[in-house]
């Protein structure tokens, strides 16, 4: 069984699990996903995916996440249904954890810069009518607002800018690397294969997996609807919450 895991998209919707590290948070997936199985996989490797490189430089949260692999994996975990001590044993596989730097298609090239700073340039609508019910006379995110919608300092003759002020850090590439997998794992044959993401950019991965014959599990990490026109008419799919 192959597990694709988009970590920051765990990390953002479940953070209490992220923060209790890796063995607690595949157990909660263990939990979800193992007794809906009809059989116990031979064998278990969960791929994470994220921003792990700023440049070519690892980053911290990189650097956390391979200290815990390295101390805890690999090691045997119940991927059957739970039962009687001798059953339960049965029904536990070698799981090992690895980080996905590269793509299955080409292992040996890491794919860097997976991390980066942007500038915000975009306009950003506000909502106004919420400052008819502030109790000030004016309202300090009045200013915010002007700001944001102007993309400029509201102060006449200033000409600090939007992108001047405000950046944010994207990941890149991840649900990419995701799908790109999902196709070359079901390409070759891999007929078990587990995605756990909320992101709508995974579906046509999924649905070429489900093309090629692969039985594909969607364990969502925050309850959405995903739109029919993604679903309808596929087979081998089964979707499924992380909180079970």
């Amino acid at each position: 069984m192959e597990v694709l895991v988009d970590y920051d998209n765990v990390e953002f919707a479940e953070p209490i699990l992220a923060r209790a590290g890796l063995f607690t948070l595949f157990s909660q997936l263990v939990a979800v996903v193992g007794p809906r199985r009809k059989t116990v996989p031979e064998r278990c490797r969960i791929r994470l995916y994220g921003g792990w490189f700023e440049k070519e430089n690892i980053t911290r949260k990189a650097e956390r996440l391979i200290a815990d692999i390295d101390g805890t994996f690999p090691m045997p975990m119940v991927w059957g249904k739970q039962g009687a001590e001798n059953q339960a044993e049965k029904n536990k596989c070698l799981t090992q954890v690895e980080m996905a730097y590269s793509l299955e298609a080409h292992p040996g090239r890491h794919l860097f810069r997976t991390v980066r700073e942007r500038r915000v340039d975009t306009r950003i609508e506000c909502d106004t009518t919420y400052f008819d019910a502030c109790q000030e006379e004016w309202c300090p995110m009045r200013d915010v607002a002007e700001f944001l919608e102007k993309q400029k300092c509201p102060m006449h003759d200033c000409t600090v800018s939007q992108a001047d002020v405000l950046w944010k850090r994207e990941q890149k590439l991840i649900d990419t690397m995701i799908t790109s997998d999902l196709i070359f794992l079901a390409s070759k044959g891999h007929k078990d294969l587990v995605v756990v993401s909320s992101d709508d950019d995974i579906w046509p991965g999924v649905r070429t997996a489900l093309e090629f014959g692969a039985h594909v599990t969607i364990v969502q990490t925050q309850k959405r609807n995903t739109p029919e026109d993604y679903t309808r008419g596929v087979e081998k799919l089964e979707q499924i919450f992380l909180q079970g």
